[in-house]
């Protein structure tokens, strides 16, 4: 016998954290990439700027878009984290009823 278990209930109420953490990871890309995108390129074109732009410019692109994803994968967790509940859940009702309808 498995000692596997699960609180559908339980499961359920992880949805709005991920939500919640997903928005505010989400606002956080968001506010970065305007402060990014507002800032320019204001390291200058001599010698100096251009070594500052190659060791920024690629690394801020990369953690906007690191970011992005992580919003998005945290947005998919939550629907996951429900629908894995409601999945269980019907599963358990339904060897229940076959359960119920076995005759010994």
């Amino acid at each position: 016998m498995s000692a596997f278990k699960v609180d559908p209930a339980a499961l359920r109420a992880t949805e709005p954290r991920y939500n919640d953490v997903s928005d505010r990871v989400i606002t956080a890309v968001q506010n970065l990439k305007r402060i990014v995108e507002a800032e320019g390129q204001c390291w200058g074109d001599d010698e100096i700027g251009e070594k500052f732009a190659k060791g920024y410019v690629d690394p801020a692109g990369k953690a906007v878009t690191t970011g992005s994803n992580l919003g998005a994968i945290l947005t998919s967790m939550a629907g996951n984290m429900r629908s894995a509940a409601e999945t269980l859940q019907a599963q358990d009702q339904a060897n229940a009823g076959a359960i119920a309808q076995t005759q010994f």
